[in-house]
């Protein structure tokens, strides 16, 4: 849950929103694995539409299982482009 983010417009016009997330992987390969669902809170900036959001424990969990570490940056959650490109 967030109480506020800075956004790229450094803007205070943000509100939260309820979502649905439906998080597909990268490339071919993603095609056979399955969709991970989440339902965050997120975190929307009104102006420039800057979105914060944070998964819950068991989604984030499946993330980890589905999608092998070394395609990582930095062991994080962010996607290396060459994966995201296949």
């Amino acid at each position: 849950m967030f109480v506020s983010a800075e956004c790229r417009c450094s803007s205070k016009n943000q509100r939260k929103l309820n979502a649905e997330l439906a998080l597909h992987f990268p490339g071919r390969k993603g095609l056979d694995k399955p969709i991970v669902w989440g339902f965050p809170e997120v975190l929307v900036c009104l102006n420039c539409g800057f979105a914060a959001f944070t998964l819950a424990d068991a989604p984030l969990k499946e993330l980890g299982q589905a999608y092998p570490k070394q395609a990582m940056l930095g062991g994080d959650a962010q996607f290396k482009l060459a994966d995201l490109l296949r």
